[in-house]
């Protein structure tokens, strides 16, 4: 069973069953305007159904006709219009990368987002990302789930910071030597492409002071010995500032 909703007046939005769903005219002058409502509760996502969820239609980016957007999650990523809601209802885009104050590596992941950990996850199941992020954190070949075609990865930040894209700027001055983190993902100036930890070049420098060489009187002395050398080694494992663990989840949806 599908519902549409229109509105008569300002103040409350009616749900009518139907027994299809809904056509609407091409033109918002006539009764079924941008804004109408539809709810489908078709658990199957059969026959002319769009699955479970709540809609809304909208003009499309041409301004010539009108399109669903969905207002709740849904399963069925490849039903999502535009696969998000980000331009015409400051909803959250599909690829957003947020970081989330819980683990969630084995359950409690909300919904419509995945754990940032470089799974290969499939093209089909996930059209919507790999609409929007493709192949820039890997072509699917390796990582948990790996297949030979038709997946691509997840960005993987565990253990890693984020870093803006240079787009060209002065910003990184090694942006052109970026690699790929995972197998057939980004490299150089692109999103996706990763950059090893390093310091930024420097020397320190010492006098090591020697000592007086007796000559051969009794008060007869040499200049003293000197000379350069390294100190030893300092520090930990790795360069890093202070941080604090957070897992990172992206929008599928």
């Amino acid at each position: 069973m599908a519902y549409e909703g229109k509105s008569p007046d300002s103040d409350w939005i009616q749900m009518n069953p139907r027994t299809t769903e809904p056509s609407f005219p091409a033109t918002a002058s006539e009764a079924y305007k941008e804004g109408t409502l539809f709810v489908s509760n078709d658990t199957t996502a059969t026959g002319t159904f769009y699955p479970p969820g709540l809609y809304v239609r909208i003009r499309n980016n041409t301004g010539t006709a009108y399109n669903w957007e969905i207002l709740t999650p849904n399963t069925n990523a490849t039903q999502i219009n535009a696969g998000n809601l980000g331009a015409e209802f400051g909803g959250v885009p599909c690829g957003t990368i947020l970081p989330f104050a819980k683990d969630v590596s084995s359950t409690g992941l909300p919904t419509g987002y995945l754990l940032c950990d470089g799974s290969s996850i499939s093209q089909t199941s996930f059209a919507t990302l790999h609409t929007v992020i493709g192949a820039a954190f890997g072509d699917g070949t390796t990582g948990t789930g790996a297949a030979v075609s038709g997946n691509f990865n997840l960005p993987d930040f565990r253990g890693l910071f984020l870093r803006g894209m240079a787009h060209t700027s002065t910003a990184d001055p090694d942006s052109g030597t970026r690699t790929a983190y995972i197998t057939g993902g980004q490299t150089v100036d692109n999103v996706g492409s990763y950059q090893a930890d390093e310091f930024y070049e420097h020397t320190h420098s010492y006098t090591k002071a020697g000592h007086y060489n007796s000559g051969a009187g009794s008060h007869a002395r040499s200049k003293p010995d000197t000379a350069g050398g390294t100190t030893g080694p300092t520090g930990g494992n790795e360069t890093r500032p202070k941080n604090i663990y957070v897992d990172y989840i992206i929008r599928y949806l």
